[in-house]
């Protein structure tokens, strides 16, 4: 399992390590007020438009905690101000990049407490 990640973006490398606990509490935080509380409401809608602002929210929380100078290296105040067309390349980073090397290792954590019907630990 590896715990870094080399994410490119704008030509420039940032090392990202799998978040702390703290971290995860922090980007799940951001998500929802990022989101002004709505996040749930907008990814039960199951609208386009919809699920594409939770991308474009998933992204920033993600990278706005985990690589910390991406906020000062794209010379920007608020993550708001970021333009539509650079959050939709940013979201493509982040599916394309960051997920494939994210979702396995989380998958397996929450893993952790599955068991079969005679109490042994589940491998998927």
């Amino acid at each position: 399992m590896v715990l870094t990640q080399i994410i490119q973006i704008k030509g420039k490398d940032y090392n990202v390590k799998f978040p702390t606990v703290g971290q995860l509490m922090d980007i799940e935080s951001f998500k929802i007020s990022y989101t002004n509380g709505k996040y749930i409401d907008m990814a039960l809608s199951g609208m386009k438009v919809h699920l594409f602002a939770l991308d474009i929210a998933d992204t920033l929380s993600y990278f706005a905690i985990l690589i910390p100078d991406l906020k000062k290296d794209l010379e920007v105040k608020n993550w708001r101000d970021i333009d539509i067309k650079f959050a939709k390349e940013l979201v493509e980073v982040y599916k394309d990049k960051f997920i494939p090397w994210y979702k396995p290792i989380i998958d397996d954590l929450y893993g952790f407490d599955k068991k079969d019907e005679d109490g042994e630990q589940v491998k998927e």
